[in-house]
């Protein structure tokens, strides 16, 4: 990950027994391929239990928020990209779970060939690398999940703004209109709220004849509970 994206500066995620390999192992291998990685460029994020997800999400989820938010808020041009591939799968599955709520790139390296009747480790040479957006971001789970807690406590107005964003991110037409769905629903309750009836009976009918939108959303029940078909 390091040699493909070759960052400014990396934060390493590891254990008390990889720590020494990190300093020892890694760090000189990474010289060596000329990327130079300086004391001050880098910095470590021990967790306590590298076979434990609680302990290991409660472990990263300050300093990783910490960390990028700085990161980001020294302009535009500085992004944040989030190795899954190493570690424990506890410790990449806890990074995967936090990286979620940050506006990042994932990177994982794979390969065409592995070790163990291919289902070993991958065979030097034989790597092959993937860089994608954020899932949650992209798909629009986390501003879905977002919109119904605040529509669930009557934050409608709330919930359209979020919804309005998740729109925006979307890269698909279907993802798009998934949200112009919940968007019309959720309108439809703040304009009913503020008495503009006409406006919000509009935006229901609307909504509702979007079931198909709702069903993809939603599980069987609750899109029941909703449409009423």
């Amino acid at each position: 990950a390091l040699k493909a994206v070759r960052p400014e500066r990396a934060v390493f995620v590891i254990s008390e027994q990889s720590r020494r390999t990190c300093e020892e192992e890694v760090l000189p291998a990474i010289e060596q391929d000329g990327l130079r990685m300086p004391a001050g460029a880098y910095s470590f994020i021990q967790v306590p239990h590298h076979e434990d997800l609680r302990e290991i999400v409660h472990a990263l989820r300050p300093r990783v928020l910490e960390e990028t938010s700085r990161w980001r808020a020294m302009g535009d041009d500085y992004g944040v990209v989030v190795d899954i591939t190493g570690g424990t799968k506890q410790m990449s599955a806890g990074l995967a779970l936090v990286a979620q709520r940050l506006d990042c790139e994932f990177f994982y390296t794979g390969g065409r060939e592995r070790g163990s009747d291919g289902l070993g480790t991958v065979v030097d040479g034989a790597e092959e690398s993937l860089r994608t957006v954020n899932p949650w971001d992209i798909l629009g789970y986390m501003h879905l999940e977002d919109a119904q807690v605040l529509f669930n406590r009557g934050h409608y107005t709330a919930a359209c703004e979020v919804l309005e964003l998740g729109k925006q991110r979307a890269d698909e037409s279907g993802l798009k209109r998934r949200f112009d769905a919940f968007i019309a629903l959720a309108r439809a309750f703040e304009l009913w709220e503020r008495f503009v009836h006409d406006k919000a009976r509009e935006k229901l009918e609307k909504a509702v004849s979007m079931g198909d939108q709702f069903r993809a959303a939603l599980d069987s029940d609750r899109a029941l509970v909703l449409l009423g078909n």
